[in-house]
């Protein structure tokens, strides 16, 4: 499809996608698994009403972060993956140490409001591991779409001891579901 239609400009190049990790986040719970996913405000540009499950683009200061058991782009889509579902949902998946509901809540608050999500980590003594982000697939936007994204998705269990919730933003909802 990349010719010209008599009459009309060409088409413009694709845009590069950007890398991006997106975490399928789930729970047991006694009526069988249920993962957490969320609906995206009208308003945003990209996939605005839409459900997704928790996730974005990477940033240029997930690289560095330390993920144990990874290096290079596959530890900075993991911190990826890890600080958006932090953001998204205030589930932090680190190890190091518990850290309460109250804490979680103004940790999360920290790095919504600009804060670094390494050094939030790092000043709790907590750590990324790469076991604790399950590969699950990868997606490419499509080429005919305005924004494009390189997503990494991760399969991660979330802490018993953690509440999901969404905060107003750019998010309008979120709630567990059973997948079928």
């Amino acid at each position: 499809m990349s010719e010209a239609i008599e009459g009309l400009p060409p088409a413009p190049p694709p845009k590069p996608p950007r890398d991006a990790s997106a975490v399928i986040v789930f729970r047991r719970a006694a009526s069988g698994v249920e993962v957490f996913w969320l609906e995206r405000e009208q308003r945003l540009s990209f996939a605005g009403g839409f459900f997704a499950f928790p996730g974005g683009k990477v940033d240029k200061a997930d690289a560095q972060v330390p993920v144990e058991g990874a290096s290079g782009q596959a530890a900075q889509v993991i911190v990826t993956a890890a600080r958006e579902l932090f953001e998204e949902t205030g589930l932090l998946i680190a190890r190091g140490g518990e850290v309460d509901q109250p804490s979680l809540d103004a940790l999360r608050t920290k790095v919504l409001e600009g804060g670094s999500f390494g050094e939030v980590l790092k000043a709790r003594g907590l750590t990324l591991h790469a076991a604790d982000f399950v590969p699950a697939g990868r997606w490419l936007t499509p080429p005919y779409l305005q924004v494009r994204f390189d997503a990494r998705f991760f399969l991660v269990e979330a802490p018993v001891q953690q509440q999901a919730t969404v905060w107003p933003g750019e998010l309008a909802a979120g709630e567990w579901i059973r997948p079928e």
